[in-house]
């Protein structure tokens, strides 16, 4: 396994209509690339289309891809292109997962969208990952009830996801579940 440092958050700066196929097929067409520019990317009904397993480099963000994680989100912009926080709630949650999962498997990491880096211009993801997603991964919830899947509705899938045990009870759950285990099974 290589070395992950970052786990870093991008929108894919394409209409919401947008289909991952096309994605793929614009950054082999257009940019000439061989890997995805993103191991994961989330539909806008917060399901996640896996592109490639975390062992490989893919091309989130130049000089950083060697030891980040890069997810993105179909959507960024407004019908004139311009950036616009424009994520469903399912795809927060999934970024949340996401995040959660990430963290739990790598204490250390730094989470990061694509403009925190140094040097970056783009807007990409389109909104503030430290302040509008960050608090939601890294919270600790003392004062929450983890028994009560209500309160706390990941908090059985992340103990699946962290004991390779395969229990989900919702469809949506499994997908999720399904997606982090092809993400990082070697």
């Amino acid at each position: 396994m290589r070395t992950i440092n970052n786990l870093v958050y991008h929108c894919t700066a394409s209409n919401v209509d947008a289909t991952v196929s096309g994605i793929l097929k614009y950054w082999r067409e257009r940019n000439g690339w061989k890997n995805p520019g993103y191991h994961l990317i989330l539909g806008r009904g917060g399901e996640p289309y896996v592109l490639s397993n975390i062992k490989n480099v893919t091309n989130g963000v130049r000089g950083h891809n060697h030891d980040s994680i890069h997810i993105s989100y179909i959507g960024g912009i407004d019908g004139n292109g311009n950036p616009i926080d424009n994520r469903t709630p399912e795809q927060i949650q999934a970024q949340i997962f996401f995040g959660k999962a990430f963290k739990k498997m790598f204490k250390d990491i730094e989470i990061l969208g694509h403009r925190d880096f140094d040097g970056v211009t783009k807007s990409c993801p389109s909104f503030d990952v430290k302040n509008d997603l960050i608090p939601y991964i890294e919270c600790r919830h003392d004062d929450m009830d983890f028994t009560d899947e209500n309160t706390y509705p990941f908090e059985t899938l992340l103990k699946d996801v962290s004991r390779k045990y395969n229990r989900p009870r919702h469809p949506y759950e499994q997908r999720l579940y399904d997606a982090f285990m092809e993400l990082t099974t070697e």
